[in-house]
């Protein structure tokens, strides 16, 4: 038997994005990336959770990789949704929605890109990225009930995972 099964080494010096990408497109990317990285870079993961006997440094336990695809495409899905919200919100007294379309080159057909983007996640066909998706959508809303968010989840992840 392995002794370092379930462990593994993480670091992280950067994160790369495809050049030319629309800008919320890849933020959207990012985010998903981020969310990788975090993981990564935890304490509570690398160094284990009390009585795991997890110490050494820079060595995570390794979460299923369904509950990690699905939980940074839910950031990248939380981000869209975000932008949309920006979007969508009240115009200014000056009669102007947010600058937020404005300032990354985006009009009528950048919300499109935006919702078309929103849906590609919400419908992968992969069980690993839609699936994982799909059931961390159910856990955050379990988390949100409670007052929790994003950062509460992944910290349940961290530890429970």
């Amino acid at each position: 038997r392995n002794h370092m099964a379930g462990i593994r080494h993480v670091k992280v010096n950067f994160i790369l994005c495809l050049k030319g990408l629309p800008r919320t497109v890849m933020a959207s990317v990012i985010a998903h990336e981020a969310i990788h990285a975090w993981l990564g870079l935890n304490p509570i993961r690398r160094d284990g959770v009390a009585g795991e006997g997890l110490s050494m440094l820079g060595s995570i336990r390794r979460i299923d990789q369904t509950c990690e695809e699905g939980v940074c495409q839910l950031a990248s899905h939380l981000y869209l949704q975000h932008i949309m919200s920006l979007h969508d919100a009240a115009p200014r007294k000056d009669g102007t929605r947010s600058g937020i379309f404005k300032s990354l080159g985006q009009g009528p057909s950048g919300k499109k890109m935006i919702r078309y983007y929103k849906w590609s996640i919400e419908n992968h066909p992969s069980p690993v990225y839609g699936g994982g998706f799909k059931l961390a959508v159910k856990a955050f809303e379990k988390i949100a009930d409670t007052g929790g968010g994003l950062k509460e989840l992944l910290e349940y992840i961290s530890i429970h995972r």
